[in-house]
This record gives structure tokens, sequence and C-alpha cells, in this order.
């Protein structure tokens, strides 16, 4: 409801501004926005519940019945991960930046529309003095209604907006950004925002379009699936695996090419790297691109698939490989930035939330009716 009505006053507007009566068309513009923050502060409590925490009503509706607080949730939605914010002082004055503008923004929309008293004389608006704001401002919420209808389209139903933000917790959580035990207060945050805005991914080359990747994704299914032929026979026989495959995709959401990638980079590693007496030499390691199980070979044990903080390390080792694939190139890596790689590689392609239409890799035939 509340991003209907944004979209409302965006089309007043807009009909305002088109008649030139811009200090009108101001006022509709920051009403808007703050209908924007409060979809955002709605979908904030929504996704609280999700993850079955306690909610403060005390402060929601303290939240929710301030204009200025409105605001700032509308433009940090769009503004918080910036990348050019890549120490904790800038972040720290962006943040008081938005603050401001929000203070800013509301006694524009004030001014707009009553008659005011400057100490000598009464007057009224003048629309010309709103003009450039108003457009600016216009255009900006007209922008982020699009955006959010395009994720939450009209008349959604219920369980379909349940989906959705669950969809979006799955999310956070995988980038780090929820229940990350390393961020415990505020000024962990911070931390953790300038670190995922750091320059740990560079661009290298022309990198693919969207629907190359998309093809690529396609790929993992046709080349990596038929090479490991022991490994997913075993895991779909298995109900620890299959616990631990729903497990996976209800935290994180994981899609199943990136489980079956990650699957693949253990079973490599096992039955391959590790047995190795040196670093592979350049030929071994171009041999690996082509490596696959003998079906004569022996089942890996399942617990290699099933303890969450390996597989996720895995996950990592084996994200490396698929970002240098796409031509991004890494030169910082190490375990303690592992979440910032994938917050900032989410900014060039959602890898850990595209999937295509595919055949059941993990499908567990026949657990159930052996129980």
């Amino acid at each position: 409801m509340a991003l209907e009505q944004a979209e409302r006053l965006a089309q007043e507007a807009r009909v305002l501004a088109r008649k030139r009566w811009f200090a009108g068309a101001l006022s509709k513009a920051v009403l808007g926005l703050e209908e924007i923050g409060k979809n955002r502060l709605l979908l904030y409590q929504a996704a609280t519940l999700q993850m079955g925490r306690s909610v403060s009503w005390k402060t929601f509706w303290q939240s929710y019945r301030n204009h200025r607080k409105k605001l700032v949730l509308a433009m940090m939605w769009s503004s918080i991960t910036n990348p050019d914010l890549v120490s904790k002082d800038a972040l720290n004055d962006h943040l008081e930046f938005i603050a401001s503008e929000a203070e800013n923004l509301d006694r524009n929309k004030q001014e707009s529309q009553y008659v005011g008293f400057d100490g000598v004389d009464f007057a009224t608006p003048c629309d010309s003095s709103f003009k450039e704001e108003a457009r600016f401002l216009l255009e900006i919420l007209e922008l982020l209604c699009r955006r959010l209808r395009e994720q939450y389209p009209i008349d959604l139903p219920q369980d379909e907006f349940d989906a959705c933000v669950s969809e979006k917790v799955r999310l956070s959580r995988a980038l780090g950004l929820i229940d990350d035990p390393s961020v415990e207060s505020l000024d962990d945050w911070a931390d953790a925002v300038v670190e995922g805005n750091s320059p740990t991914l560079v661009r290298d080359g022309v990198l693919p379009t969207t629907e190359e990747f998309q093809k690529r994704v396609e790929e993992r299914y046709e080349v990596v699936a038929p090479r490991l032929p022991v490994t997913l026979s075993a895991l779909n026989a298995s109900r620890e695996f299959k616990e631990f495959y729903a497990s996976i995709r209800n935290d994180y959401g994981y899609p199943d090419w990136v489980i079956l990638s990650t699957v693949f980079n253990i079973a490599l590693n096992v039955r391959v790297v590790s047995q190795l007496k040196a670093p592979p030499t350049p030929e071994e390691l171009a041999a690996l691109l082509d490596w696959s199980e003998d079906p004569d070979d022996a089942p890996l044990p399942i617990d290699y698939f099933t303890e969450k903080e390996s597989f996720n390390g895995a996950l990592d080792v084996w994200l490396l490989a698929f970002l240098r694939g796409l031509g991004i190139a890494i030169p910082d890596v190490s375990l303690e930035n592992r979440m910032k790689i994938r917050r900032v590689a989410s900014r060039f392609f959602p890898v850990l939330e595209y999937d295509v239409e595919h055949w059941p890799v993990f499908d567990f035939e026949g657990l159930d009716e052996d129980a």
C-alpha cells in the first residue's frame, strides 16, 4: 500500500509539474519519498519477523510517524552501498549528509505549501524557486517506484510477498549482511559496509553481458553434472545430505548451480588436488579443467559435503575461480575478506541468487519411501 501511494503521489507531482506548479510538485514528491521510506520500514519489519527475531514496536511506530526518519530510510536504501564509501569517515559523513538532507527536504515541503512570514512580509510559495529541486526529486521518486515495483508487482498475493521477503533475507545472509558473527555492533556494521565497498574486485578487460552470464550458468548443468557420476549418485541417496541441502537452501538461498559447482570443487580437491605432492604446474592446472570422476571411483564420505563452514569455504574458492573466468581479477584474496568478495561480486552479477530452469540435479528420489 505504501508503494501504491508513492506511485499516486508521483503521478500527482508530475501533473503539477506540467502545469508549472512546482511548489506543489515538490511537496508531493517529498511525500512520495516518505512513502518509499515507509515501504522500506515495513519490509525491514517483515524481514525481522521472518528471521524469528523480536520487533521493537515502540521504535517502529516512532519511525513510522516521523517524517524525517522515513526520508532517511528512502535515501539510505539506494545509497548505502555506494562504492565510493571506502572509509568509515566517508561512510559517517555520508550518513550525516543524508540526515541533513532529510531535514532540508522536510523543511522545503513545509515552505512549498504554506504562506510564510519573513519578519516583514507575508508571502505565498513561489513556484519558480522550487522548479529545479521539484524536477530532480520527481525523477528520483519515479525511479525508486519503478525499481520497487519490479520486485513487488501490484496485487502481489501474501504468500508471494512472504517468499520475496524470505529471498531477500537469504541473500543478505549469504552476503554476510545479517547473522554475521563478526558484526556485533553499529561500529562493526560500519566496518562491514566499508569493507564491502573497498576495491577488492577490479574489472579485467570486457566483462560478459548479462546474457553471456546466464549462458554460463546453463553450461554449469550441462558440463559439471556429468563429471560427477559417483558423487551425485551418493549424495542423492544420502538422507544426511538431503537435510544439509535443505538447510543451506533455507538459510542462504544458494541456487542449485552454485551448490553443484561447490560439490564439484570439493570432489576435485579431495580426489586430485590434495593428492599432489607439489603445487600444480600450469599443465596440471589446464588438465584439471577437463577432470571428471571415473565411474569406478569409490564414493567419498558424505560428511565431506555436509559441514556448513567447510562447504561455504569451498564455495568461496570456487567463486574466485568463477569470477576470474568472467574477467574479474581479485588482487586481495584471504579468508578474512571472503564476505567482502561476495558483496562486491554481487554488484557485477547475481551469482548467489540467479538460476535457470534445469533438470533436478538434487532429487533425492526414493529417500522418503525408504523412511
